[in-house]
């Protein structure tokens, strides 16, 4: 049943949108609604700039272990993927701890962090696109932030691990943990740009635009690549942040800066 509901409320961003929205709790709810309204997963690389969207929220669990892999429906978050690996002793997804992603989302952005991506693990992907079908990793076009899948529905992924024990996957989440805590707190889309060369907030730091603001939204003094919603933030001010920062870091040193984040317009 769809209802109304803020979208401040699922995205990592926190920008006040009204929205109507289907809580998706099963593949044929996510194929059925989708027809009718934007996908969303946990709301981390994503702002919405249109006026009353209709979303489909991935809410489809379900996890299951097969040897040494593991099946994973799309609305799984990373962290309810990890606590099933500690207790299965799987590992070779720990980096992905703190990763505020459901899996349908994090595989068609090719997720990454601290040198690794979520593709190094896939076995194959399961999808719809008028109709399910399953692709094996070389099929899935993954590349640096992006993959096949842009245009499908991500019903489930299957990832290969390896047999390990559960003090060290605990170590290698603790560390992996302790390196995002370096990251900017507060409601934040993740990385705004792309990598080009450099980070972009080394070009965005260098153009002297640390701690800049157009209305509630700020670049964060900790990491330039991030912005950062005050709590009285708007789709229009995230927008003006970054033409300022596009065209200063443009007139600085040439570089063209590529969104990393999805926005969602009219």
């Amino acid at each position: 049943m769809k209802r109304l509901v803020d979208l401040k409320d699922y995205t990592t961003i926190g920008l006040s949108v009204p929205a109507v929205a289907l809580i998706a709790t099963s593949a044929d709810e996510l194929i059925d609604g989708a027809r009718e309204g934007y996908l969303l997963g946990r709301g981390s690389n994503v702002v919405f700039t249109a006026k009353s969207p209709s979303v489909v929220i991935n809410r489809y669990g379900g996890v299951k272990v097969i040897g040494d892999a593991v099946k994973v429906n799309g609305g799984v978050t990373i962290g309810e993927l990890l606590r099933v690996c500690i207790s299965e002793n799987l590992s070779g997804m720990e980096w992905a701890a703190g990763l505020p992603a459901s899996v349908g989302g994090a595989i068609v952005q090719n997720a990454g962090a601290f040198g690794h991506t979520l593709s190094e693990s896939v076995l194959s992907v399961e999808a719809y696109d008028g109709k399910t079908s399953e692709y094996a990793r070389e099929e899935c076009g993954f590349s640096y932030r992006d993959s096949a899948f842009r245009r499908k529905i991500v019903l489930s992924a299957t990832f290969k691990l390896s047999r390990s024990d559960g003090k060290t996957i605990r170590n290698k989440i603790r560390d992996a943990l302790a390196l995002r805590s370096r990251q900017p707190k507060g409601k934040t889309a993740g990385c705004v740009y792309k990598t080009i060369g450099k980070s972009a907030g080394y070009y965005i730091d260098r153009a002297g635009l640390k701690g800049a603001r157009a209305g509630g939204i700020f670049v964060s003094p900790v990491h330039a690549g991030f912005f950062v919603n005050d709590g009285s933030g708007t789709a229009k001010d995230f927008t003006a942040l970054c033409g300022l920062c596009e065209k200063a870091v443009y007139e600085k040193f040439g570089v063209k800066l590529e969104k990393e984040i999805q926005i969602i317009g009219d």
